[in-house]
């Protein structure tokens, strides 16, 4: 074999090893950019309630919160925990509407010239729904045994 054959010989090799290199680094690099799969969560939902009538609202965190509160004279309403207020008259109920992302029970307050406790907002920990849904899920497995 002549050295220019050996040569063109060698540049050939070389070459197909490098766009092999190419090639498989190009796939590793596609792998590693894929983004992990989304945990599977609940969507929100929307829990309304009226005061004083309902007493305590139950939410989830996550959930959109919508509560009408009346009162028979002009009055402040609170939520001092969430820093939600507004104002209801007796034509007109007030409206306060939040996200539910402070979990723990909270008075909701009419102050009509002194703090009255009309309800309580409760919202669940992430913990414990996340718990009580794994349970039920698991409970139902157990029960189709």
């Amino acid at each position: 074999m002549t050295p220019r054959r050996r040569l063109a010989l060698l540049a050939s090799l070389l070459l197909i090893v490098v766009a092999a290199s190419l090639t498989a680094q190009r796939d590793r690099a596609e792998q590693a950019v894929a983004p992990p799969p989304e945990p599977a969560t609940r969507p929100a939902a929307t829990v309304a309630g009226t005061l004083p009538d309902d007493r305590t609202i139950r939410a989830r965190p996550g959930d959109l919160v919508r509560l009408t509160v009346r009162s028979g004279a002009v009055a402040e309403v609170r939520i001092d925990a969430l820093g939600v207020s507004g104002v209801a008259t007796p034509e007109e109920p007030a409206l306060l509407e939040l996200a539910a992302d402070e979990p723990g029970r909270h008075p909701v307050l009419v102050d009509d010239g002194a703090d009255r406790r009309v309800g309580t907002l409760v919202i669940a920990a992430p913990d414990r729904a996340d718990r009580d849904a794994k349970g039920t899920e698991k409970a139902s497995a157990e029960r189709r045994r």
